[in-house]
């Protein structure tokens, strides 16, 4: 009954706003006005902001730009990015760290919603399409108090387009690259003063190597002199397929309502080796089914001139399939009577409403209610219930900021957020915001924030064992807790330099970490602590054809189990270097970037201690020449990634063998890649 009278209140009590408020000003052109947003963000904001005026330091990464470097997911996108390292795995795909906290803390965002299907924690980011997406928002720093659950070390939004300037616009493009990928896109959009709506779709498919050769395998030698073996392909073949469409309405120049669908499988094999060659060979396979749908509705808008309203409603589903299959090279197919297969679903019911007032110049006021209901099963999902065969969770949570301006350029704000979770019950979360302005060219941020995360599914309920795993599950987990402070500095007196100066730390308790308790027997537990600290330097400019950025971080990764254990400190440097020219007599643009990521630890729990081991430092080098024809209607790219054919790190110390890796080695990139791109738009 509760559960019922809530959800009629979150969803009744904007309809009835909207049945008071009258007719608001004379309808505008509302084409122009909603496209040319494109210096505002929408992260961490209760309505769009423009970007001088947001509490929180935000990266924005353009869709163009990502297009002039031939990006084509997002774990390409962000890979400039200092702050951001990943983990490669060849199964469970693509993790990402941000600031050096796991991807288990990351809110990985469409449009404010959730992306789920988390794995091990982590959302495989190189599923993740980068299909009409208007701009890539990054803030680091938890942001729990807005985004609730997984936002305690930062959040990732991607923002899709939702208009255009034509009435008619039809868009795509085709990128070959010399690793045997492809990716194609297609995009179909009509606007008029009343309506928007559109539909994309989207191919990848990497298939470089026959699948004799994926099965091959070769002896490499550690740095301690052991030697192991390991597949001398090891990147595997895939296809990836999306499709979706969005239809929105203007119901005057302030109030829009929307719906998007979307769609999207990937299927990937993992070839195993050649067993038994001298008499009836055989393999077995690995065949991985993954696919997604997202239904999202939205409403916003302004009520009464004051009010800025927002309304979401989502519904997630995300589903993987594992055949393990029998290969017999004898009569060429697969033993079907030896399949096993395994099965997990994920679906998500996320509502939200937001509501924003401007009570005075000087006062806002935001307040908002969040509902999700998560629940996931599976042949690994252990559930106890014997009336249902899912594990659910389900959380209610109310919200509030208020914001003050004592006087021009100085702004304050406190929030708060209210949880009341189906098993963990009441938390409170809150943080405390301020902007300062001095004068024209000086902006300083300063921030304290508290973080939340409860397990998910996978950590509590999870009982996979078989012959290779043996992991379980923790009913009895604790939420991680964090505390974050940060402070920024940006100064920028012209357009040919913007100085930034970002100090930041972060402490996770009662961190959640995969425990070794027994040989080969892994589960879920509560680390004592893990916390990170660092600063990060960002210079960038303009001047005329050309604008550059030069980015540096240092980090301290720390984790303990207890207080009786030594401090196992990490040391972590990270820069990169943009630079963009057009050289105007041709109009050719050209681009350059490089990354380099210093050595990083890693860490595992194993039988109550804490085992540290080291990654191995890496660099990439992109280059690429763009040119528009046509009345740039078509765009040509041409370029070349990781000119310097950095392929794996080494790892040394400590449990080098985590996962699925190879051990003594991290497999990063295919190696040195030429692509060629062409894009139209019409």
């Amino acid at each position: 009954m509760k559960f019922l009278l809530q959800l009629l209140i979150s969803f009744i009590f904007p309809i009835y706003c909207l049945a008071q408020s009258g007719p608001t000003k004379e309808f505008l052109d509302s084409i122009e006005k909603h496209y040319t947003l494109d210096e505002y963000v929408h992260t961490a904001e209760y309505k769009p902001t423009h970007i001088r005026k947001a509490l929180h330091s935000i990266e924005i990464l353009k869709a163009e730009t990502l297009h002039k470097r031939g990006v084509t997911h997002l774990e390409e996108a962000l890979l400039l990015l200092p702050t951001v390292r990943y983990d490669y795995d060849p199964i469970l795909g693509t993790q990402l760290r941000l600031r050096g906290i796991s991807s288990a803390n990351v809110a990985i965002l469409i449009d404010g919603v959730p992306v789920i299907g988390r794995l091990d924690g982590a959302i495989d980011i190189s599923q993740i399409p980068l299909n009409n997406v208007k701009q890539i928002e990054v803030i680091e720093g938890p942001l729990s108090t807005i985004y609730g659950n997984n936002a305690a070390g930062g959040v990732i939004n991607i923002i899709t387009s939702n208009s255009q300037k034509k009435q008619f616009n039809l868009s795509g493009s085709s990128q070959l690259e010399s690793i045997g990928a492809q990716n194609h896109l297609l995009n179909v959009g009509f606007q008029t003063k009343k309506w928007y709506a559109d539909l994309r779709g989207r191919l990848f498919k990497y298939d470089k190597y026959p699948v004799d050769s994926l099965r091959l395998t070769e002896k490499y030698s550690l740095p301690d002199g052991t030697v192991n073996t390991r597949s001398k392909y090891p990147w595997n073949p895939k296809t990836q397929m999306s499709g979706g469409g969005t239809l929105k309405y203007h119901l005057d120049s302030e109030n829009s309502l929307m719906v998007k669908y979307d769609v999207s499988r990937e299927d990937l094999v993992d070839y195993g080796p050649v067993k038994r060659p001298q008499f009836k060979p055989y393999a077995f396979d690995d065949r991985f089914g993954t696919i997604r749908k997202d239904l999202a509705f939205t409403y916003d808008g302004h009520l009464f001139d004051k009010v800025y309203i927002e309304m979401t409603s989502a519904y997630n589903t995300f589903g993987r399939q594992v055949d393990n299959k029998k290969f017999e090279f004898e009569n060429g197919q697969y033993d079907e009577t030896q399949t096993i297969s395994d099965t997990t679903l994920f679906r998500s019911f996320f509502n939200r409403l937001n509501l924003s007032m401007r009570v005075s110049p000087h006062l806002e006021i935001i307040g908002g209610i969040n509902y999700t209901h998560d629940a996931g099963k599976g042949g690994r999902i252990k559930v106890e219930n014997p009336d249902s065969d899912e594990a659910t969770l389900s959380e209610w949570a109310y919200y509030a900021d208020v914001r003050y301006a004592f006087f021009k350029g100085f702004n304050i704000s406190y929030s708060g957020r209210f949880v009341d979770q189906s098993v963990y019950g009441n938390n409170y979360t809150s943080g405390i915001k301020a902007k300062v302005d001095l004068g024209k060219d000086v902006t300083l941020r300063a921030s304290f924030a508290q973080g939340y995360r409860s397990p998910d599914l996978k950590e509590l309920y999870i009982e996979f064992i078989d012959v290779n795993h043996n992991i379980t599950g923790n009913p009895n987990l604790r939420p991680e807790k964090s505390n974050d402070i940060q402070l920024t500095a940006q100064y920028e007196p012209c357009q040919w330099i913007n100085v930034k100066l970002n100090a930041y730390r972060t402490e996770i308790k009662d961190k959640i970490s995969l425990f070794q308790y027994e040989t080969l027997k892994y589960n879920y537990s509560n680390v004592d602590k893990y916390d990170v600290s660092g600063a990060q330097l960002d210079l960038s400019g303009t001047w005329k054809a050309l604008n550059w950025t030069l980015a540096g971080s240092i980090g301290f990764w720390n984790t303990v189990v207890d207080s009786g254990n030594i401090p196992h400190d990490g040391r972590v440097v990270d820069c990169s270097a943009t630079v963009n020219y057009m050289i105007p007599k041709i109009k050719i643009g050209t681009s350059f970037n490089y990354r380099y990521a210093g050595s990083q630890p890693l860490y595992s729990v194993e039988f109550g201690e804490v085992s540290v081991s080291s990654v191995s430092s890496a660099a990439f080098m992109d280059v690429s020449v763009n040119r528009y024809f046509w009345k740039d209607r078509i765009q040509l790219v041409v370029g070349c990634k990781n000119i310097l054919d950095t392929t794996y790190t080494t790892i040394t110390g400590g449990d080098s063998n985590g996962g699925h890796r190879v051990a003594g080695y991290q497999f990063i990139n295919q190696g040195r890649n030429f692509f060629a791109r062409v894009g139209v738009n019409f």
